[in-house]
């Protein structure tokens, strides 16, 4: 059952929450991944940092359409990221893209991916969107419930690893 999330802040993130949404990322890929993609890129020991230098060139550099939310418990600490914008792949028809959403496994089913969900699929208003997910994530399940169909297949690659990812595709926040 997904209810409110209780005291739930929601902002969009700035160049002073990089360090923040680099161990927040850290933690949901372990938590996400373990099992689905090798423990030593999940535990680099330089990840932080490589996770700290994208997230600020990606919100220093953000255009109009580049959103990043950060979703805070009734704490402060941070529980969730979403993040979208302009579309990366032409050939699969979406002017958007939403690249990520993540939770805390702690506060999953409580209404808090919801609450992520509203706020980046209302930042892109009207535009059909698509993301990418590795296939055997164990939440698209989250995709699937809120209308994504899957629209394509392919090998995703980090570092040397390759894995199965799909793509979901949404016009308004719904299947196209």
């Amino acid at each position: 059952m997904c209810v409110d999330p209780p005291s739930a802040t929601l902002r969009r993130a700035t160049l002073s929450d990089v360090s923040e949404l680099a161990a927040l990322q850290g933690r949901v890929w372990r938590e996400t991944y373990r099992g689905l993609l090798p423990d030593d890129l999940l535990d680099a020991p330089g990840g932080q940092l490589e996770r700290e230098s994208a997230w600020y060139t990606v919100l220093r550099y953000a255009k109009a359409l580049d959103a990043v939310f950060l979703l805070g418990d009734d704490t402060g600490r941070a529980v969730g990221f979403a993040s979208a914008g302009p579309a990366r792949e032409s050939a699969l028809g979406y002017p958007a893209e939403l690249f990520t959403i993540y939770l805390l496994r702690e506060v999953q089913s409580q209404g808090w991916g919801q609450a992520l969900w509203q706020a980046v699929t209302g930042h892109l208003e009207e535009r059909p969107f698509y993301l990418w997910s590795h296939a055997a994530n164990p939440t698209t399940g989250f995709y699937e419930r809120r209308g994504g169909r899957r629209i394509a297949e392919r090998r995703g690659r980090w570092g040397e690893v390759t894995y199965p990812e799909c793509a979901y595709g949404f016009s308004n926040g719904r299947a196209l």
